[in-house]
């Protein structure tokens, strides 16, 4: 280094030295210097007993990209099951272009900028040929770009990597709205007669009518429909708790799922898809069966219809 730097150095060191010898703090500016150190001299004054050791990692491991996030997102208390599991997602995608022991020191931007370029250009469907029809929408990607980006600043945090290789890539918009698809009342009355049973109208009521999201709908309880008030109570793991009204489009459908099902039902939706099941995949094959031509994201679009309507006559403040 420099003589500057090293003169500073010398300071810092004796300062450090003299405030050991009479056990008091050392004054301000070599507390922070101090703080501010990392490798071969913070390992040199840690030794000497002149600063505190960091808090480190438990293991070498915890500097590979598999472990790391695997602990990252066991560490992340704060967050709900659902996103969790995006993380997951993000890990398995990044496995795709990096091994499960690669250090994260060796990860460069421009191997995130190829990264991002991999996910724009990975088919997500494919026709009847094999043939690509559909690769991952930028919005998709965004959503794991920002992930990763998250990740890899935590990292940082625990000074496992001195720079994010992340911090360069751009993370576009994260709304698509290519697959926006507003229902017809052909199509809104063709797929309620397409729904095989009480139990799918039910659903199916809920979203078109209700608004609700598929999360919302596979945890309503009969005991959150509220006859006597007219409304839906909706504890949302993404928006807290809001009531809907029981419009009138919703209530009869409702009232002949309560009476069909079974005594000591306690979900609207029955066991079988609150287990991991995808309620979207699902619907559209019902459609399919039906005779209805599917529309881009059938469930999210259902909500998007209903929402279209309602503010047609109640307009956002």
């Amino acid at each position: 280094m420099s003589k500057r730097a090293a003169t500073t150095v010398e300071r810092h060191i004796d300062e450090l030295v003299r405030a050991d010898a009479v056990s008091t703090s050392p004054d301000a500016e070599t507390a922070r210097w101090a703080a501010g150190l990392d490798g071969r001299i913070r390992e040199k004054l840690e030794g000497w007993g002149l600063v505190k050791a960091i808090q480190r990692r438990n293991t070498d491991a915890d500097r590979l990209l598999g472990p790391f996030i695997d602990r990252y997102i066991i560490e992340r208390t704060d967050i709900k099951p659902g996103t969790a599991d995006n993380f997951h997602h993000a890990k398995r995608l990044l496995l795709e272009m990096f091994a499960e022991e690669t250090p994260l020191t060796t990860i460069t931007e421009g191997d995130a900028a190829r990264w991002k370029r991999q996910l724009l250009a990975r088919p997500v469907k494919w026709d009847e040929d094999g043939k690509v029809t559909a690769t991952m929408a930028p919005a998709t990607v965004s959503k794991h770009i920002k992930r990763a980006k998250t990740m890899f600043t935590a990292a940082l945090a625990d000074r496992l990597i001195e720079v994010s290789p992340f911090d360069a890539v751009a993370a576009d918009g994260e709304v698509n709205r290519d697959r926006d698809y507003i229902l017809t009342p052909a199509e809104t009355s063709g797929a309620l007669a397409a729904c095989p049973d009480v139990m799918w109208k039910s659903i199916y009521a809920l979203a078109r009518f209700g608004g609700l999201r598929a999360c919302e709908v596979l945890a309503i309880t009969w005991g959150d429909v509220l006859w006597d008030v007219g409304k839906v109570r909706i504890d949302s793991p993404k928006t807290g708790l809001r009531f809907c009204p029981l419009f009138p489009e919703l209530e009869p459908i409702l009232r002949d799922g309560f009476e069909a099902a079974e005594e000591g039902t306690v979900h609207v939706v029955g066991k079988r898809y609150r287990r991991g099941s995808n309620l979207g995949t699902i619907f559209r094959g019902i459609l399919e069966r039906g005779g209805v031509t599917p529309w881009p994201k059938p469930l999210q679009n259902l909500r998007l219809t209903r929402r279209n309507e309602l503010e047609a006559t109640h307009p956002n403040h």
